[in-house]
């Protein structure tokens, strides 16, 4: 007789069932035995070549002049340090947040002669594009010898995450000022949480049924959405909403290299 499982042993299924394999060793990866291969392999799936695009629109374009304020204050930087987590993995650079967080009062004057220095004169340092890739198993996969099987983690260095929160925060406040995006984008935005999406997507379903109505929604899962911005494109897109100068020729020498000739180390976990 079939009995309905209790929730210690659905759990203890559910677990069995979604959680990725333990290997002694790395299977093949698309028929490669070597660890220099198969490491080539999840590069070339991971790091895709930029997609082309049509530019021709960009050559002759003429942007909007902009005000440029590219002065940063200590509290910015103190408010970027504390709300990292302190359980978070060092990348190459191998500080941790917690040093900076406990250091700061030593070092404040140091971090931001570096960040200011390095919006001033739009310089990303090349050391701090090197990152480190852990290879994780993605659950529930019928072939782990094929390199999509497997997600990526980037460690990247302390420091650079620290530049990149400051340069995000002072993108955000001129997004926010001159309404560059939607009312209804959610995520990635001060106060604006994909959660409260969700919510409001609930909410209008509800009232959908209650009017005896049918809501229709679309999902779309965009596969590399990050990794195949074309560089160009993108530079162009944000000086059409007057985004300040320094920003975009910080961003510009930001994605110099990615992709293509930063260095990367990848880690099996």
């Amino acid at each position: 007789m079939w009995k309905k499982p209790t929730r210690r042993r659905y759990r203890r299924l559910r677990n069995i069932s979604t959680r990725p394999p333990h290997f002694y060793y790395i299977p093949t990866i698309n028929n490669t035995t070597s660890n220099k291969g198969k490491a080539s392999q999840l590069a070339n799936t991971f790091f895709p070549p930029p997609s082309p695009a049509q530019t021709t629109d960009i050559r002759d374009a003429i942007y909007p002049p902009v005000p440029n304020n590219p002065t940063i204050t200590i509290n910015q930087i103190q408010r970027a340090i504390t709300k990292t987590s302190s359980k978070k993995a060092p990348g190459p650079d191998e500080i941790a947040n917690v040093t900076l967080k406990k250091t700061f009062s030593i070092t404040y004057q140091l971090l931001y002669a570096l960040i200011q220095a390095s919006i001033n004169i739009a310089y990303f340092p090349a050391p701090f594009k090197t990152t480190t890739t852990v290879i994780l198993c993605k659950p529930v996969k019928p072939d782990y010898t094929k390199a999509n099987a497997y997600r990526s983690i980037a460690l990247e260095n302390t420091l650079s995450k620290l530049i990149e929160s400051i340069i995000a925060e002072l993108l955000s406040h001129v997004t926010e000022k001159h309404q560059l995006i939607p009312a209804q984008h959610y995520g990635g935005r001060p106060r604006r949480m994909g959660e409260e999406a969700m919510i409001m997507l609930v909410e209008k379903i509800m009232h959908a049924w209650k009017e005896n109505e049918v809501y229709l929604a679309v999902f779309i899962d965009v596969t590399g959405a990050f990794t195949n911005v074309h560089h160009e494109r993108l530079l162009h897109n944000i000086k059409k909403r007057k985004v300040p100068n320094f920003i975009v020729r910080w961003t510009e020498n930001f994605l110099q290299g990615r992709g293509q000739g930063h260095e990367t180390e990848i880690q099996w976990s």
